[in-house]
C-alpha cells in the first residue's frame, strides 16, 4: 500500500511539474509575440504585461530549479564570484531577456555577464535553426578565412613612475556568408576584428569570429540589434562589409577554410551551416 502511495505521490508531481512546465513555455511563446508586436504604445503595453506575466510565473520555487543551471555546462554560466553572487532578481530578469529572443536555460545559449543577458555563439546557433526549422531559411553556408594577426604597443607611465610597454594584438578575419531567406538568395563578404588574447589559438580566433558573423546573419534577417561584442571588452572595433559592389548575388566558394554545418539542411555545393546583453 505504501508503494502505490508513493507512486501516485510521484505521478502527482510529475504531472504538476509538466503542467507548470507547460504554463511557463505558453508565458515564453507569449512574450516573443508581444515583442514583435507594430506600433509604439501597443508594443509597449502587450510587451509589459507580457513581462508581468513571466516574472510573476518564475517566483522563488521555479527560481530555486532555474538556479541549479547557473554555472553549468549545460546550463547558463556567469562572471558572479563567490563572494559577489548575483541576486536571484537579476538573474530572472536576463532569463526573461533570452526568453524574448527564444534562448532556452540550457545548452549554454545565454551567459550573464556585467549583470546582462549575452547571448553566446551556440545561441546565436539556436536562433539561426529556428528560422531554419520554420522554413524562412535555407541553404545557409560561413566560410572563416585565416585571421591575420597584427600588434601594436605603446609606452605609457605607472604611478609609481616606471615606465611599461603595452602590447596589443588583434586578428581580422574575413567572413563569406550567403544564405537563401524568404526566397531572397543573400550574400555578404564581411571583415571582423577580434582581439586576440595571450596564448590564444587561431581556431579560438576563429570562434569568436564565428559567434560575431552569426550574430550579424540573425541581426540582419530579423531587423534587430543585439550585440556582438565581446564577453571580456567593453568595446569592440566596428565590423566593416567589404563585399565589392560589382559582386555576383551568389559567390563561387571555391576554396571553403572553415565551415559550420546545421543538420536538416541541403545548400547546393557546399555544406550548411547554419541581445540583450553580453562568455561565448
Amino acid at each position: 500500500m505504501t508503494d502505490t502511495n508513493n507512486m501516485q505521490g510521484t505521478l502527482t508531481k510529475s504531472q504538476k511539474n509538466a503542467e507548470l512546465g507547460n504554463n511557463l513555455e505558453a508565458l515564453s511563446t507569449e512574450i516573443q509575440r508581444a515583442w514583435m508586436v507594430q506600433g509604439n504604445f501597443t508594443r509597449a503595453i502587450a510587451y509589459g504585461m507580457a513581462v508581468a506575466n513571466l516574472r510573476e510565473a518564475l517566483d522563488e520555487k521555479v527560481m530555486k530549479a532555474l538556479l541549479k543551471l547557473k554555472n553549468s555546462k549545460l546550463g547558463f554560466r556567469t562572471d558572479e564570484t563567490v563572494n559577489q553572487p548575483y541576486p536571484m532578481q537579476l538573474v530572472r530578469d536576463c532569463i526573461i531577456d533570452a526568453a524574448t529572443l527564444g534562448l532556452q536555460c540550457v545548452g549554454n545559449q545565454f551567459n550573464i555577464i556585467g549583470g546582462n543577458m549575452y547571448v553566446t555563439k551556440e545561441g546565436f546557433t539556436f536562433l539561426l535553426r529556428q528560422l531554419s526549422a520554420q522554413g524562412a531559411l535555407r541553404d545557409m553556408k560561413f566560410i572563416y578565412h585565416p585571421a591575420e594577426i597584427s600588434e601594436s604597443s605603446t609606452m605609457g607611465t605607472a604611478r609609481n613612475g616606471e615606465q611599461y610597454q603595452k602590447v596589443e594584438r588583434e586578428g581580422r578575419v574575413m567572413v563569406e556568408v550567403s544564405c537563401v531567406y524568404q526566397g531572397k538568395a543573400i550574400s555578404e563578404q564581411l571583415e571582423f576584428v577580434i582581439r586576440v588574447n595571450k596564448g590564444m589559438s587561431q581556431d579560438a580566433v576563429l570562434g569568436k569570429a564565428e559567434r560575431k558573423a552569426k550574430a550579424w546573419l540573425y541581426n540582419y534577417l530579423t531587423d534587430q540589434a543585439i550585440s556582438d561584442g565581446e564577453a571580456e571588452v567593453a568595446e569592440e572595433p566596428a565590423m566593416r562589409n567589404v563585399t565589392p559592389r560589382e559582386a555576383v548575388v551568389k559567390p563561387a566558394f571555391l576554396e571553403p577554410v572553415q565551415q559550420d554545418h546545421i543538420p536538416g539542411l541541403e545548400p547546393v555545393g557546399g555544406e550548411a551551416v547554419p541581445a540583450f546583453g553580453q562568455l561565448v
